[in-house]
């Protein structure tokens, strides 16, 4: 299931209306009605999650509902957080 949830990235990223450079699903649970229903929560970056609802039919192509954006405003990864820090420390050490 976990490589058929990150194939769908790109809908669900259309679907919520951003890109994410973490998109890591973290769990999941379906039910069967003439194609299958899932709920899917993805970890998308810091404490961040994102939950949406993914509905594959048998024949045609998946439909996705963005259920709820639970994002954290620490939820930049570290290498940026690292590097915007460095940057702040070398301007103040330079004035």
């Amino acid at each position: 299931m976990y490589q058929k949830f990150v194939d769908w990235q790109s809908q669900i990223e259309l679907a919520a209306g951003i890109n994410f450079w973490v998109f890591t699903p973290i769990s999941y649970s379906s039910q069967v009605v003439s194609g299958t229903k899932y709920q899917i929560i993805f970890a998308v970056g810091g404490k961040s999650t994102l939950t949406v609802s993914v509905y594959e039919p048998f024949e045609g192509d998946i439909q996705v509902e963005v259920l709820d954006k639970n994002f954290k405003e620490d939820s930049g990864d570290s290498l940026t957080s690292s590097l915007i820090g460095m940057i702040a420390l070398v301007i103040a050490i330079n004035y």
